[in-house]
């Protein structure tokens, strides 16, 4: 048999080389415009995916990178060569192409078995992606399913791998529940397209070179690829359940245990033995296409789980003693050789299947102790509370303790109450870490964070951040204290430990943001406390101390028994660390002045009702404190005093960046009023914080400052860009709606184009804003005259009149009209102002403005934060030294001294027609930056909204012609979808009127940068007195643009660098010195 098998494949293969393909039938499917369709689209999707592959491909340091491409391209070349030829010959007889060739593979025992195997694994991989594959991942699903599924994960799958940390592998894993749906109604479809047994043929289709198959085949066919986009489309469609989230272990699992029951089943009762068979057979091109497709999918299991399990294993989760890269290997090799066993008998999806819920069952358990824990906690609280204290706690979110606790202190006074123990505990680790005023901690762990409020009142450390992987359920909590003014440098995060070594932690916490790290009573539970402790060593500043509270173990001789009670506890074995290995490990670290506290007794004898003594006895509890090695004298750096004068975006852009830098800077801010300036109008109605104005933030433009809302956590709401422009219409006198968009109602925007706009009018605006070209926007040539926007409508077939500043001209093109309209408002200034502003401004901004299709899609095209811009103003103030407000600063010298401090740097970040108050000798430049005076008015006066109710929009702009500026009016009911204010309240800008004065809620007044032709020549001027005397400048005004938050910011950090910079050359020249 073994020779009939080798001869039978010997046979098959030499055939390859001489096989015939029927070229001519091959070029009439070319002819067909679907094929051609096809090709373009799934050429497309190859080569995005390998776009993607390679971007991914520089992180890689092995010449094994190449690899994959080259699997791939010759998975796909065997697939599609046969899947090709097999069209080709049956291309007069076949009514479906798709259906006949999963006839062809499906239609015996032996390749059913193969081809369903291929089909449970698309499912499983579908699910993966869906859960750990990003959206532009979604090229490869087009790839696979139009291609074929081997050959496009083979690229996914290492380019998933090299963005991979640790912080990934740890994270809490979801799929959708459309995902899951999807996935069991796939299995239902893979079941009900198997070929009809002998006693069904009455009933079935039957056909003599595809078999038979039920009347329903094709239904179950096309069902089950539908099902397989489905979660694809989820991930970029608002499509029903996509938004519910289920534990991802739990629909691994279920599809292992049934995807691998089924295919076993399968395997025990054929008369037929899966591959073997296939490979003594004849085969057609499409086994042979989909068998080779299923090999590749068995190839990438077996690399995944390799993959993993060496990830793991490097990264200490399997032990320090196997965390080796030789330890590692043999590891890895020795998991992927029990899974390519596997794979055998159950099946490639199954197999893959439950791998990915095996990496998700740690989670799943930590969890479940940490429910079991908090459940214990309420339970020992409310033995203490009346049922309604209980309730009323429960009901306001407020942190609560959950630790072992303290239930004796060092004067030896029994604590009876929880909290008061766990209180205790906290307290203990506090005064072992020496926290006190100066210190930046980070609270690792920390739950719903009680002790972060403690440490800062009991010990007055200057700021202090508390992460927890659980931190999601304080939030809504948490946005609330800061939104009503609660300490800024208290600070909760969603994170866990494992993320500390990622970039972006490294980036939000800075280098030298923490010199204290502590952990109460949750480090026995981290995947690792030796990577913890090596992740505190990187991230601790000289000198630093990291402080735990932890359970250890008395002696290494502990029976089995225990070791699997503290398992299912949450208590790994590579975690049970020794007195000796606790001072040994953190030793071989570079720690020094290690110490081990036992409080054993005092902490543990409040569990004995819940554990037995057998088990405690076995068990100690300690306080660890150590230190990082302290500098020398020489290499130590001395701390930073930087002033920074105003506090609105551009002031604390500059406070941020500072201190989230690599010098030991200390910050302090001075505001003139008596709050922040960023959200200083903000106020309150009916329960809700309303800026003033609305903070929105387009996606073309606000590149920067939506990085920095994401990068901050900071939440965000999409607005939807509804808007009105309405006005007097010159020739009747009355009001008219000129131009409106209302993006839930794309047939009243066509009418709008198409009848009202005219498409003439649309034509020539697009062709206007297309002819932009930004290389030429810039006014940096001082010999040409800087080209103003009004200069540029001339040049231009929108302007119908010589003088584009006259008002007229707007009702000739509704939709000019509503670029007037909108840049009016934008800007807060007259239709003059706007008309002599330079192009280089005004262009590129209508330029990303006509790229994102005027900010309308909908997909979060504009935004503002949620539910106030106050979140961003309380992120950006953590860790300034002092914020003191009511506290105008004047006559500054090159001294920089305020107050009696004298500071190294002094950024001035007002208003340019303040600095020649702020400094006592002002460069002149900034007394000619012109602005332009604008009130703001909070109300319910409906006077200021379009006669017609229909017109009203969450926008809407009123221009008249005798009025030389727009007005703008929020409807804050709709722009708060949940506010349910008790009557509409809106928010008018720059008002034609005044509001009925029983309406007025707030009136405020602001100022705004207005650029001209002397622009360019100011900010040269700006420039060149950046740094004199140690005096920086940042503001809107001293960036080339809009004069909007973005140009705050960016001007913000770049006042940081210049101070970073200049700091970096005064340490080099003293070191020179010194040498």
């Amino acid at each position: 048999q073994d020779l009939n098998l080798r001869s039978n494949t010997t046979r098959k293969l030499l055939a390859i080389g001489t096989m015939s393909f029927p070229m001519e039938e091959l070029g009439t499917f070319w002819k067909d415009g679907s094929a051609q369709a096809y090709m373009v689209v799934v050429s497309t999707a190859i080569c995005l995916s390998f776009a993607r592959y390679f971007k991914f491909q520089k992180q890689s340091t092995t010449m094994l990178s190449w690899l994959p491409p080259m699997i791939s391209l010759c998975v796909l070349g065997i697939t599609w060569f046969y899947i090709f030829r097999f069209i080709a010959t049956h291309i007069h007889t076949s009514e479906s192409y798709f259906g006949d060739a999963y006839r062809d593979v499906l239609k015996d025992e032996g390749q059913y078995m193969i081809s369903v195997q291929l089909l449970t694994w698309a499912i499983v991989s579908v699910l993966w992606m869906e859960d750990e594959g990003t959206v532009s991942d979604l090229v490869f699903i087009g790839y696979g399913f139009l291609g074929a599924m081997g050959a496009s994960f083979v690229l996914w799958v290492p380019s998933l791998y090299w963005r991979m940390d640790r912080s990934r592998l740890a994270r809490n894993r979801s799929v959708s529940l459309l995902s899951a749906i999807c996935a069991a109604v796939g299995f239902l479809c893979i079941v009900n397209i198997a070929p009809c047994s002998e006693d069904e043929l009455s009933e079935c289709v039957q056909s003599k070179r595809f078999g038979a198959f039920r009347p329903s085949y094709d239904g179950w066919l096309h069902g089950l690829h539908y099902v397989l986009i489905v979660p694809a489309l989820g991930k970029v469609l608002p499509l029903p359940l996509s938004g519910i989230r289920v534990d991802a272990a739990i629909v691994y699992f279920t599809a292992s245990i049934v995807f691998g029951l089924w295919h076993f089943s399968l395997l025990a009762s054929s008369s037929q033995t899966g591959l073997s068979f296939v490979l003594s057979t004849s085969m057609t091109d499409c086994q042979i296409s989909i068998t080779t497709d299923m090999v590749c999918s068995c190839l990438i299991t077996v690399f995944a789980i390799y993959r993993d399990t060496l990830l793991y294993a490097q990264a200490g989760w399997m032990g320090k003693d196997i965390s080796s890269d030789n330890a590692a290997k043999d590891a890895a090799i020795f998991q992927a050789s029990v899974a390519a066993l596997a794979v055998a008998l159950f099946s490639p999806g199954a197999v893959l299947a439950f791998h990915l819920g095996r990496r998700c069952v740690d989670d799943v358990h930590m969890k479940v102790v940490a429910r079991g824990q908090q459940w214990v906690a309420n339970k020992l609280r409310s033995e203490a509370l009346s049922p309604k204290e209980n309730k009323m706690l429960q009901e306001s979110g407020a942190p609560t303790w959950c630790n072992l606790g303290l239930w004796t202190d060092r004067k030896g006074n029994q604590k009876s109450l929880y909290d008061e123990a766990c209180e205790e505990l906290a307290l203990s680790l506090g005064k072992a870490a020496a926290l006190g005023e100066g210190d930046g901690v980070l609270c690792c762990g920390c739950g719903s964070g009680p002790e972060l409020d403690l440490y800062k009142d009991r010990f007055k450390v200057q700021h202090i951040t508390g992460i927890d992987p659980d931190m999601d359920r304080m939030m809504d909590w948490e946005n609330n204290r800061l939104l009503k003014g609660g300490d800024y440098n208290i600070r909760r995060m969603t994170a866990s430990v494992e993320d500390l070594s990622s970039r972006p932690c490294q980036q939000l916490f800075g280098s030298k943001l923490f010199n204290k790290i502590v952990a109460l009573d949750n480090v026995y539970h981290y995947r690792s406390k030796f990577n913890f402790f090596q992740d505190c060593k990187a991230l601790l500043p000289p000198g630093g101390t990291v402080a735990v509270s932890d359970i250890l173990i008395r002696t290494d001789d502990v029976p089995q028994w225990v070791k699997f009670m503290l398992l299912a506890c949450g208590l790994q074995g590579h975690n049970l660390w020794t007195e000796n290995e606790y001072t040994q490990h953190l030793s071989d670290l570079g720690f020094t002045d290690i110490s081990v506290q036992s409080t054993g007794g005092n902490v543990l004898k409040g569990w004995e009702k819940f554990f037995p003594k057998g088990l405690l006895q076995y068990l100690d509890y300690s306080i660890v404190v150590a230190s990082t090695p302290k500098a020398d004298s020489k290499s130590q750096q001395k701390t930073k005093k930087v002033a920074v004068v105003g506090s609105g975006l551009a002031g604390l852009a500059t406070a941020h960046s500072l201190i989230m830098s690599t010098e030991n800077i200390e910050v302090t801010i001075y505001e003139a009023y008596n709050r922040p300036g960023l959200a200083g109008n903000s106020t309150w109605y009916e329960g809700h914080l309303i800026d003033i104005p609305p903070r929105m933030a387009s996606k073309g433009y606000y590149k920067e400052y939506r990085k920095l809302l994401s990068h901050l956590n900071i939440p965000t709401q999409v607005v939807e860009a509804d808007c009105t422009y309405y006005g007097t219409d010159k020739k009747s006198g009355e009001n008219k709606t000129f131009a409106s968009y209302d993006i839930s109602n794309t047939l009243n925007n066509l009418a709008f184009a198409l009848f009202e706009g005219g498409i003439s009018n649309l034509w020539t605006l697009g062709t206007a804003m297309s002819s932009i070209k930004l290389e030429e926007c810039n006014d940096d040539d001082e010999k040409s005259p800087v080209l103003t926007f009004g200069d540029w409508l001339k040049s231009t077939s929108l302007c119908s009149t010589s003088t584009p500043d006259s008002f007229e001209m707007c009702q000739d093109n509704p939709f000019l009209y509503l670029v007037i309209g909108s840049l009016g408002w934008m800007l807060s200034c007259t239709y003059q102002q706007l008309m002599e502003y330079p192009a280089g401004i005004i262009l590129p901004y209508l330029h990303s403005l006509y790229l994102q299709s005027m900010q309308t899609t909908g997909d979060g095209s504009v935004v503002r934060v949620n539910p106030s811009v106050k979140l961003m103003e309380q992120s950006l103030l953590y860790g300034v030294k002092e914020l003191k407000c009511g506290n105008p600063v004047s006559g500054l010298d090159d001294k920089k001294t305020i107050d009696g401090i004298q500071y190294d740097a002094i950024v001035c970040a007002t208003e340019a027609r303040a600095i020649s108050k702020v400094l006592k000798n002002a460069p002149k430049a900034f007394s000619e930056v012109k602005y332009h005076p604008s009130i703001i008015y909070l109300h319910t006066d409906e006077s200021f909204m379009p006669p017609n109710k229909k017109d009203w929009r969450k926008w809407t702009v009123e221009m008249k012609e005798e009025c030389d500026e727009p007005q703008l009016s929020f409807w804050l009911n709709e722009v708060y979808p949940d506010s349910n204010f008790c009557g509409n309240v809106f928010q008018t800008w720059a008002p034609l009127h005044d509001p009925k004065p029983d309406s007025i809620l707030k009136k405020a007044s602001f100022q705004r940068v207005v650029h001209t032709k002397e622009t360019p020549r100011l900010l040269k001027e700006i420039e060149a007195a950046q740094g004199k005397q140690g005096i920086y400048y940042a503001g809107s005004y001293t960036e080339y643009g809009m004069g909007l938050l973005e140009q705050a910011l960016i001007s913000g950090r770049k006042a940081a660098q210049r101070v970073l910079d200049n700091e970096v050359a005064v340490s080099e020249e003293m070191s020179a010195k010194d040498q």
